[in-house]
């Protein structure tokens, strides 16, 4: 027995040594690799010598400003210059950069590190291996390194108002890229070798110079968000409705003056952005998009109502500024939230208008509306009824009980 005590004991002691051996190579290992990262930090901080990064380069990096830490390595980096208006694209919460800003967060405008100033971006970069967040915004950056496109693991990367004028070579190369914000730029195109960035699903080119796209583009098949506002596109990027997953598409802001009936290819599109274009029709082939529950034609020159499905339900529907007369009947059978028609040309509404299910805001300002159907009243779940600035030389007495906004109108004195 004391032999096979003390054999058990011998095995103890070998495994103990084989745990703690293990324990040293992985702090060794992690050690070593956060001095190579710290090493390649110090580049780019050698390289911008009026960086004004309020980094220590003598101490560990887990305080610096913009570096992002994960199980001892450097996952995240994210450097932002002075912006103009307090507020950057990823900060506003929609592709206008009007910044939504909750009650109970503090505004970033006032808690945002000091501006750093980066204009030099070195080949070292290729040393953070492991990083899987890159963050430029507003900066004057002169060069982005063919060494970048080796961040194999990087799944982000903004570079926002940096006044590039193409997009870096290196990006090509960022297989594993899921989300790339590179708007509020001027770049004017896009190589076909976007296609490369097979994982993307979120890709912002908006407020750039693009007036086309590659052919290519639509092999980005895992794509679900593309924001391509604040262009110079006359003519609908065709490759764009071969996206089959996409959800999310933004045109807004830019020349267009028709959508192709290919826009049914689009069958899981959810929203669909095209205000402040030239559009005086929209196809029949909208109708097929189920799944729309967001539709913003604001500013446009449309004269009749789009074709699209009663078996949508909307949570916004904005026709604003064109040049509606009448709407269809068949408007009983939709199930709008929040429905606006400002600025049209509406002499009266349909009866069928008290039937939209859901209904909560009706903004109709600005029309030439005298009177209202009786039926307007069987909209029970209405918080706003805005039909300030029509035609009304009376009060409506079928909005008695309802919220109305009448302000405007040319009440008779009498």
């Amino acid at each position: 027995m004391p032999q096979k005590k003390n054999h058990f004991k011998v095995i103890f002691f070998l495994i103990s040594l084989y745990i703690v051996a293990c324990s040293n190579d992985d702090i060794t290992s992690e050690t070593n690799n956060l001095t190579s990262e710290k090493e390649a930090l110090i580049a780019i901080y050698n390289a911008n010598p009026d960086n004004n990064l309020n980094w220590d380069i003598t101490k560990d990096i887990s305080n610096w400003q913009g570096v992002d830490i994960e199980n001892g390595k450097v996952v995240g980096l994210s450097f932002t210059g002075k912006l103009d208006d307090g507020i950057d694209n990823e900060q506003s919460g929609s592709d206008t950069g009007i910044q939504i800003i909750d009650e109970n967060e503090s505004d970033p405008r006032i808690d945002a590190p000091e501006p750093v100033s980066i204009n030099h971006i070195p080949e070292e970069i290729k040393g953070l291996i492991h990083l899987r967040s890159l963050k430029f915004n507003n900066l004057k950056i002169k060069n982005f390194p063919g060494a970048m496109g080796k961040l194999e693991q990087l799944e982000v990367l903004s570079i926002i108002g940096c006044e590039i004028t193409s997009l870096p070579v290196a990006v090509y190369n960022l297989s594993n890229l899921n989300i790339l914000n590179v708007s509020k730029n001027q770049i004017k195109s896009i190589k076909p070798t976007i296609s490369n960035l097979k994982k993307l699903e979120i890709l912002h080119l908006d407020e750039n110079q693009l007036s086309d796209i590659p052919e290519s583009m639509d092999k980005l098949t895992e794509l679900k968000v593309l924001w391509l506002s604040n262009n110079n596109f006359s003519n609908f990027p065709k490759p764009i409705t071969n996206i089959k997953k996409l959800r999310h598409l933004s045109l807004n802001n830019n020349l267009l003056t028709e959508i192709p009936e290919s826009l049914e290819n689009l069958s899981q599109l959810e929203s669909l952005l095209l205000k402040n274009n030239l559009l005086t029709n929209m196809p029949e082939s909208i109708s097929k998009l189920d799944h729309l529950s967001s539709l913003d034609l604001s500013n446009n020159s449309l004269t009749s109502f789009p074709s699209i499905s009663p078996d949508n339900i909307f949570f916004d529907l904005n026709l604003e500024n064109n040049g509606l007369t009448t709407l269809p009947a068949s408007i009983e059978n939709f199930v709008i939230r929040s429905f606006n028609l400002d600025k049209n040309q509406l002499k009266e509404l349909p009866k069928e208008i008290g039937s939209i299910q859901n209904l909560q805001i009706l903004s109709l300002s600005r029309n030439q509306l005298s009177q209202l159907p009786v039926e307007i009243r069987l909209l029970e779940k209405l918080r706003i009824l805005d039909l300030s600035h029509n035609q009304f030389t009376s009060f409506p007495e079928e909005t008695i009980g309802l919220p109305v906004d009448l302000t405007g109108n040319p009440f008779s004195s009498r």
